[in-house]
């Protein structure tokens, strides 16, 4: 989807794409791990951390895809 969305976007730079990376998961990921996470009940120090896992994977993600297309 990431790749879809680049491809989309047009973006064809390896900062380009980390920077898409890091919108997608701010915007989309990471919001949607906090309404979990109020459901739960869980502390902001787990969802920093679950959070902070995926925000460097779409952003290393990103950098990858936007470098190779």
């Amino acid at each position: 989807m990431l790749a879809l969305l680049l491809r989309m976007g047009g973006v064809d730079a390896l900062v380009d794409g980390l920077v898409v990376g890091l919108v997608v998961c701010v915007g989309v990921n990471a919001l949607q791990m906090n309404i979990n996470r109020l459901y739960e009940g869980s502390p902001w120090s787990l969802w920093l951390i679950n959070a902070g896992h995926h925000a460097v994977n779409l952003t290393i993600a990103g950098a990858i895809l936007g470098a190779w297309q």
